[in-house]
């Protein structure tokens, strides 16, 4: 949704590993949270986040924030 004052850009990410290494290798609190889960859960939030991503057949991610 539009509106005044607001702005929209588009992101894309090359596959999902770049995506995945955007959101949670830095040392935000996002990050530092995922850092601290256990490897299992690591990586069951990986696959439901993948699930839910827009992946294009070339495996790229585009979307707009």
């Amino acid at each position: 949704m539009w509106l005044p004052g607001s702005f929209e850009i588009s992101v894309t990410h090359r596959d999902f590993d770049d995506y995945w290494d955007s959101h949670t290798k830095f040392a935000s609190p996002i990050g530092s949270h995922i850092q601290s889960m256990t490897e299992e859960n690591r990586q069951r939030l990986k696959q439901m986040v993948r699930a839910r991503l827009p992946i294009d057949d070339h495996g790229a991610i585009f979307f707009k924030a």
